[in-house]
């Protein structure tokens, strides 16, 4: 009898310690099905509020600044994922904080924070070039898995701001990432869905935006087993950028990533002998991240410019 009150106790006291300490999750390790690739899709976009991300259409004849981006990882010889020789190799973007402009960004808190948003898609796949991602992240592994994104080695580009770049330096600071995850997994938020991000981030979407013009850095994506810790911390899930310790990196990807120019930046004047002086900084910003000349970087420009395609409901939604 003693010893049932006793066991009664100890098991009160447990379940109270539990409500405000994250206890740690017995379960088994995940064992995920064989991923032989993956393909992050980055798409350039605009926001429908704070979880409308919607794909901002390439215009017509653009050559280097599109916005549509796959980026194909495989297995190397040691077993990591590389970028596949069929792949992008790099991500040219824009970015800055940027002041509210309800043309570009319909959410005035987040635009403080984000000039440009980059909508992330992580699709996983088998060897037989089967898509696995509901069998990777679905299901019980979505309240286990979740992926990370962080920087290292910012720097700033040829014409950037090495204090600005410093003072950006941290992922926390140098990117912001916004969950955008749903149940189920694949279904659209645009139809329905039940947006889970805030409460259980997983990382299969999401939108991403970085705050200094004019710098590089590489762009990290690891998804995490977070089984013997839980996904909560201090009662909230882990931060993009929080990748706990005791976590399992169970994949790393990473995107080498210049942005270029500030989002809002534009050119006054149309013809290179007009150019003011931000006008040919601009230009030559562009020329020297694709590799164009100043000219072909006028004409990107010029093509963005007066693309008169009207907004659909076409095109990658969350």
């Amino acid at each position: 009898m003693k010893l049932n009150i006793l066991l009664f106790i100890a098991t009160a006291l447990m379940a109270v310690a539990c409500k405000h300490v994250e206890c740690p999750n017995i379960q088994t390790p995940i064992e995920l099905p064989e991923v032989a690739k993956v393909e992050v899709v980055v798409i350039e976009g605009h926001l429908h509020g704070t979880y409308g991300f919607h794909q901002t259409a390439d215009a017509k004849g653009q050559k280097y600044m599109r916005r549509f981006h796959r980026f194909i990882f495989e297995k190397g010889p040691d077993g990591s994922m590389i970028l596949s020789s069929t792949s992008e190799q790099h991500l040219f973007a824009v970015g800055g904080i940027g002041e509210h402009d309800p043309k570009i960004n319909n959410d005035s808190e987040l635009s403080k924070k984000i000039a440009i948003a980059y909508g992330f898609w992580v699709e996983y796949y088998d060897a037989q070039g089967n898509q696995i991602t509901d069998k990777v992240l679905g299901g019980d592994h979505s309240k286990r898995l979740q992926h990370f994104f962080t920087v290292s080695d910012t720097h700033p580009t040829f014409d950037g701001d090495k204090n600005e770049v410093d003072k950006y330096k941290e992922s926390a600071d140098f990117i912001t990432y916004i969950y955008c995850d749903t149940d189920p997994l694949s279904a659209r938020i645009k139809d329905g869905a039940k947006v889970v991000g805030s409460t259980n981030p997983i990382g299969y979407k999401g939108y991403l935006g970085f705050s200094v013009p004019r710098s590089e850095c590489s762009l990290h994506i690891t998804l995490c087993d977070l089984t013997s810790i839980g996904k909560l911390s201090s009662g909230s899930p882990y931060r993009y950028y929080q990748i706990p310790t005791q976590g399992e990196k169970l994949v790393e990807l990473t995107i080498p990533v210049t942005i270029f120019a500030h989002g809002y930046e534009a050119v006054e004047h149309y013809e290179l002998e007009n150019m003011t002086e931000s006008d040919m900084k601009y230009l030559n910003s562009i020329a020297h991240a694709y590799g164009i000349t100043q000219k072909e970087a006028l004409d990107e420009i010029l093509i963005r410019l007066h693309d008169d395609s009207e907004h659909t409901d076409s095109g990658y939604w969350f």
